[in-house]
């Protein structure tokens, strides 16, 4: 990006327009650190009419949410999302249709994470 008058201009793409650049249909998986803007991106991502191009897997702090917009998990359960808090504030959001805990849920664990609850 450009600093111009104190400010930072970055060029941003959306997810569907990202998809467009690489020739995607979906992403297998999507890591959003906004540091308090989460939610807006995971609402521009789950706005898609189209179920097919919505990500596999959507991790984010989930710490900046439950302050600010706790909806955001309502909608992702309504999406198809299963979602898990770990200990360390992340969130990792899978779309369902699989083992939920089962494989998904055996590496979180190997990976040390600490789970703290479902959703």
């Amino acid at each position: 990006g450009m600093i111009q008058d104190g400010k930072i201009e970055i060029n941003c793409l959306s997810y569907h327009d990202l998809l467009r650049k690489h020739g995607r249909r979906r992403a297998d998986w999507v890591l959003i650190d906004a540091e308090g803007h989460d939610d807006e991106i995971i609402q521009a991502i789950l706005s898609s009419p189209d179920s097919d191009t919505l990500p596999y897997i959507i991790a984010f702090e989930h710490v900046h949410i439950v302050e600010k917009n706790r909806g955001v998990f309502s909608m992702l359960r309504n999406r198809g999302y299963y979602c898990v808090h770990l200990q360390s504030m992340d969130t990792f959001c899978q779309r369902r249709g699989g083992d939920e805990d089962g494989v998904y849920g055996g590496v979180l664990r190997a990976m040390g994470c600490v789970v703290i609850s479902y959703e």
